[in-house]
């Protein structure tokens, strides 16, 4: 192998020798186009870019892993998902009707076991299930009760008699 002599004076090999490994690579122009038709489209990273006209040999297809694609990508998921939960026109109403049309959807497919979880989470949404959080014997007494109660129960561990705590 040769080694030119930019190369210990361009920082890779001072990177390589500190662990550092590669530069990382450049991101490229088009990156961002097809990162947003995978989120928005909800296609993989093949598809999204032969719909960019990009062709798609092993070189490109490595690119879905780098960390100049990926942090493209992250960002694009974040506005996307960002826009969606900013919209003011997202509801209670529209995630029920939603949840409505899928449960419908499931239905048609037959999916039952799953028609019947998604009807509880839309019943629960919608408040006709009331959730009953534990309640403790208590919850119902006054608080003169409640005293009452204590003073019964001081009163008997004072009677109780002492029962020796070990060898001596």
């Amino acid at each position: 192998m040769i080694i030119e002599k930019g190369f210990f004076h361009s920082g890779v090999f001072s990177n390589l020798m500190a662990g550092k490994g590669r530069p990382p690579k450049p991101e490229l122009p088009w990156y961002a186009d097809v990162a947003k038709l995978m989120v928005r489209d909800k296609v993989n990273f093949t598809c999204a870019c032969q719909a960019m006209g990009i062709k798609v040999d092993r070189g490109v297809a490595n690119l879905e892993n780098t960390k100049a694609f990926q942090r493209v990508l992250w960002q694009e998921s974040g506005e996307f998902f960002g826009a969606i939960g900013g919209n003011p026109n997202l509801t209670k109403d529209v995630v029920l009707g939603y949840l409505a049309e899928s449960i419908k959807y499931l239905f048609e497919k037959g999916e039952y076991d799953k028609v019947s979880t998604a009807s509880q989470t839309l019943a629960k949404i919608a408040g006709w299930l009331k959730e009953e959080p534990g309640q403790t014997v208590f919850a119902t007494l006054t608080q003169e009760q409640l005293d009452e109660v204590r003073k019964r129960i001081e009163k008997k561990a004072l009677n109780v008699p002492r029962q020796p705590t070990g060898p001596n």
